[in-house]
């Protein structure tokens, strides 16, 4: 049985505590919030600091407002939209509605669907339940209540079940490490001892997971990152019988799984926005520009300057000659300045991984990089030559992705590569960070094409 975070809302006291008790005595954790209705309360659950944007189960009370007379959806809508903009789950989430009047939930979901489209997260379904069947405390009836409501939509239940899984492997790793900690100190219950072994662990763990350098800038991202590979690990870990079980339930709810013949296609914009999720991220301002895999923008000073242009390119290179031989070869005269114009240069730092760990004094690597308006993607490849899609060999093709609402291909030259320092003027701002895969990939292609032979054959 998985966990899911509940967050229940009501304006009733009384129903509150009987809920919530419900939900303890069934082993599932729960938030209730009473809703409050005030001028100085504008949501009615203002009063409330709780961060609720991973809740997974949001059940509301219809008749927050405790209206009287004849009720209706349009009078009860606002105040349970005002509830749900300040909760902001951010999904997935399961929408229940509590109350003795069936016939207004329907209605109430038109209208949030039609009016709060922008100011609210969709759920991923919604159920209605009948709030007095469980006013009695019955845990194990409301559990086999939601978990009957949630079951049709599969795809939610197996991502709360791995949701679980993943906070259950790292629980195991802190126990597995705390078991070491405890052990090791070898006088029974010394609680100083055993905790100085803990911190002694986890420092030696950090020094190893980024160097020690680094773990002393980026303490918490030392630990974690020394922590991840543990808990993937027993992420991993399953008996065979559960691990069958689990795949079976994954195939039956994955029903295309294995044959992507019969798989619809992406459009190009969850297609942009899958690439995004797994291969960049948008930097806050302030981000270093030396960090490995930060991706920053050539300064206009000297992209509209030839002659610094040549200073670092050579002064026989223009921006369209280099744009042209590197990015955009098949732009056709007629959009070709278009093309240019729109297309944001920078670079890529891709130094070793060794290096960025140890602190090394010395020059951060940088390759050429652009984003091209995925509008122009005809002006990056010609049929009449054997590479479809690049210039050359030295060139890296991102998969479309998607950078401030807009979306790009992203190139990489390996012939134009620099050695700067951090106060370099040829480093302009940090726009995004190439993740770690994608920038493996980067690295391991350019390191092919760094060795490449010369002569190799001849042919008749």
């Amino acid at each position: 049985m998985f966990k899911i975070p509940i967050v229940i809302v009501d304006n009733e006291q009384e129903h509150l505590d009987k809920l919530n008790a419900a939900f303890a005595l069934s082993a599932m954790p729960c938030l209730p919030i009473r809703f409050i209705s005030d001028p100085d309360n504008k949501s009615g659950v203002d009063h409330v600091s709780a961060d609720s944007r991973h809740a997974r189960i949001v059940a509301l009370d219809i008749n927050l407002q405790d209206a009287g007379g004849t009720l209706d959806a349009k009078g009860l809508y606002p105040a349970i939209e005002g509830v749900l903009k300040k909760l902001a789950p951010s999904g997935p989430y399961f929408l229940i509605f509590w109350s003795r009047h069936k016939n207004l939930p329907e209605e109430i979901m038109r209208l949030l669907a039609t009016r709060s489209g922008d100011d609210v997260v969709a759920p991923i379904g919604w159920h209605f339940l009948d709030k007095s069947d469980f006013l009695d405390g019955n845990g194990e009836s409301l559990k086999e209540r939601l978990l009957e409501a949630i079951g049709d939509a599969c795809i939610f239940r197996l991502l709360l079940e791995w949701e679980q899984r993943t906070g259950n492997a790292a629980s195991e790793t802190l126990s597995g490490l705390y078991m070491l900690a405890a052990r090791a100190s070898g006088s029974g219950w010394d609680y100083a001892q055993t905790a100085q072994n803990l911190t002694t662990l986890m420092t030696h763990i950090a020094h190893e997971a980024l160097g020690h350098k680094n773990a002393k800038d980026s303490a918490s991202h030392a630990v974690e990152s020394g922590l991840l590979p543990m808990v993937e690990d027993r992420l991993a870990i399953l008996s065979g019988e559960d691990r069958e079980d689990l795949n079976d339930q994954w195939n039956t709810c994955l029903d295309k799984l294995g044959e992507p013949k019969k798989l619809g296609s992406l459009s190009k914009a969850d297609a942009a926005n899958l690439n995004t999720f797994y291969h960049i991220e948008e930097l806050p301002e302030g981000y270093s520009k030396c960090k490995r895999g930060v991706f920053v923008s050539l300064p206009d000073s000297f992209r509209n300057d030839n002659s610094a242009f040549g200073t670092l390119f050579g002064s026989e290179n223009t921006v369209q000659k280099v744009m042209t031989e590197e990015f955009v070869f098949a732009a056709k005269t007629a959009v070709k300045s278009d093309v240019i114009n729109e297309t944001k240069l920078g670079w890529l730092e891709i130094g070793a991984e060794c290096d960025h760990a140890q602190r090394k004094n010395r020059l951060h690597r940088y390759v050429l990089g652009a984003l091209v308006p995925e509008k122009y993607s005809g002006s990056l490849y010609s049929d009449k030559r054997d590479i479809k899609d690049r210039a050359h060999e030295g060139v890296y093709r991102f998969p479309v992705v998607s950078y401030r609402n807009e979306s790009y291909i992203i190139l990489i030259s390996f012939r134009y590569q620099i050695g700067a320092h951090t106060g370099s003027e040829a480093l302009g701002d940090p726009m995004f960070r190439v993740k770690e895969q994608i920038l493996t990939d980067i690295a391991f292609r350019w390191s092919k094409h760094s060795i490449r032979p010369g002569i190799t054959s001849f042919t008749p």
